[in-house]
């Protein structure tokens, strides 16, 4: 912090113990309305060195600009030494975090969007295991059914034949003698003509 606004400071806090309106337009002051409190002006003026130029000159508002900001360092240098924002910064940090709160909520939402598609994946899987249950006992009942059909046809055949089933030919010497075949009812097709 300069000294300079150090002075200020303190010739403004001995003037506002004498009277409330020099503290009124103090604030005025700060806010930026530099018009209705000349007395604050012309302190400031004098304590920074802008008094010593022409108004209205291209250094004067050159040299003005230059204070002020000096000035609002300082005060922010100030406030920040007593734990204190401005009202702009305070303003600035609040947009920031309702900005973020926006983000999170939106991103909340999309989580729980995942979430759900996640769910219904999982039980679309559960469906499938279900189906691909239902599919291995079909397959293991089919096979059962051939597996029969295929005794019931083995019971069918003669000794030789059974013997030429199992061995891949006839044996010699073995006589064949025609078995009964069990009757089956049949479903006779028309004859087309």
């Amino acid at each position: 912090m300069d000294k300079e606004f150090m002075e200020f400071w303190g010739n403004f806090f001995l003037a506002a113990a004498k009277g409330q309106q020099q503290f009124e337009d103090m604030v005025t002051w700060l806010r930026g309305n530099v018009s209705g409190t000349q007395e604050v002006t012309d302190l400031f003026t004098k304590l920074y060195g802008v008094d010593e130029f022409l108004k209205n000159t291209p250094e004067y508002l050159k040299f003005w600009n230059a204070s002020l900001l000096d000035f609002q360092k300082s005060f922010r240098e100030f406030l920040s030494l007593m734990d204190l924002v401005t009202k702009d910064d305070f303003t600035k940090i609040l947009n920031e975090k309702e900005e973020l709160e926006a983000q999170v909520h939106s991103l909340e939402n999309t989580v729980e969007e995942l979430q759900q598609l996640l769910k219904e994946k999982y039980s679309l899987d559960e469906s499938v295991a279900g189906f691909q249950a239902l599919m291995s006992e079909q397959t293991r009942q089919f096979q059962e059914m051939i597996k029969g059909l295929g005794e019931v046809f083995v019971e069918d055949q003669s000794p030789g034949e059974q013997e030429k089933s199992s061995s891949g030919a006839p044996k010699k010497n073995t006589p064949r003698t025609p078995t009964p075949r069990k009757k089956t009812s049949r479903v006779k097709k028309p004859r087309k003509g």
